[in-house]
């Protein structure tokens, strides 16, 4: 199955709790919490299902020049791990097994293997969307998604698991202590880019690892800590001004996400370098007496 070059079509996505009832959610994000990492490459779509049961579907929603105008997709099977998914490339030959109904077979079933590789260009070109999912297909998906963060960022298989692991519960967490309905959770992490419903989950991240930074913090003095926390904010200031500006130039929409994407360690670095070095100098301007107490933390 290839898609026609000459087609435009434009990116869907689709956030998985957009399909999710609470329940399902709340035995979805318990199952994550409880995970252990040696259990990340476990394949929970690998036993067959019936057509009318699928692991996920989808739905054709822009006519197709092999499938016409009306089709739709189940997948009854995954034949590989979630590991296998890592790099989706037309050299990934992983293989799920498929019912498919179109204007091509009639409105019968046609039941057969397909590449995943092919199924996710329809997904990520916007012929289909999601119309069902299964906690299974939730759960491969989550184990794959932790893949596919781990390539992209260069982090450890290990620690992508815990960042994501950690998401998860900070979600729980703030359900719990909050009082959150399920409602209020979709809106949250469905519109995680919006300046209107910032993620919950990652507020949460901040306030756990300023919870940390604040023990750290427990013998000094609180000039020390207006020194620090000042420098802090001005390194943060310095390379996400440059990101900002970098966006601007390229005629690019500023939004969360984009500005998550530029995010580089040696851009930290060097204004850290930066910051560090200006703090020097305005130090050194000081009187020797006066470079203590109140006059570092402003200078």
């Amino acid at each position: 199955m290839s898609i026609p070059n000459d087609v435009h079509v434009s990116k869907v996505t689709m956030n998985p709790v957009s399909n999710m009832t609470g329940e399902e959610f709340k035995q979805y994000s318990q199952a994550i919490s409880t995970m252990d990492f040696s259990k990340l490459n476990i394949n929970t779509c690998n036993k067959e299902r019936k057509t009318e049961e699928p692991y996920v579907s989808y739905k054709l929603v822009k006519p197709h020049d092999i499938y016409g105008s009306n089709a739709e997709f189940r997948v009854l099977k995954f034949w590989q791990s979630p590991k296998a998914l890592k790099v989706l490339n037309q050299e990934n030959d992983s293989r799920i097994f498929t019912a498919v109904k179109s204007d091509a077979t009639y409105g019968s079933w046609e039941l057969g293997d397909m590449y995943f590789r092919d199924l996710a260009r329809l997904i990520h070109e916007g012929y289909v969307v999601e119309h069902k999912r299964s906690l299974e297909f939730s759960l491969y998906e989550w184990r794959m998604s932790v893949y596919h963060m781990s390539m992209s960022s260069g982090m450890s298989e290990e620690d992508a698991f815990n960042e994501y692991k950690s998401d998860i519960n900070g979600v729980l967490k703030a359900m719990k202590e909050k009082g959150m309905d399920y409602e209020h959770v979709v809106k949250c992490v469905v519109n995680a880019d919006s300046d209107e419903t910032k993620p919950f989950y990652f507020n949460q991240r901040v306030a756990e690892d300023l919870e940390f930074l604040s023990t750290s913090f427990k013998n000094s003095h609180s000039d020390e800590v207006k020194t620090i926390l000042n420098f802090i904010n001005s390194v943060i200031c310095n390379y996400k001004g440059k990101h900002l500006e970098k966006l601007e130039k390229q005629g690019i929409e500023v939004t969360p996400s984009k500005m998550r994407q530029l995010a580089e360690p040696w851009d930290i670095v060097d204004a850290m370098d930066e910051e560090l070095k200006l703090l020097k100098k305005a130090v050194s301007m000081l009187p020797r007496h006066m470079a203590k107490d109140e006059n570092v933390g402003q200078a």
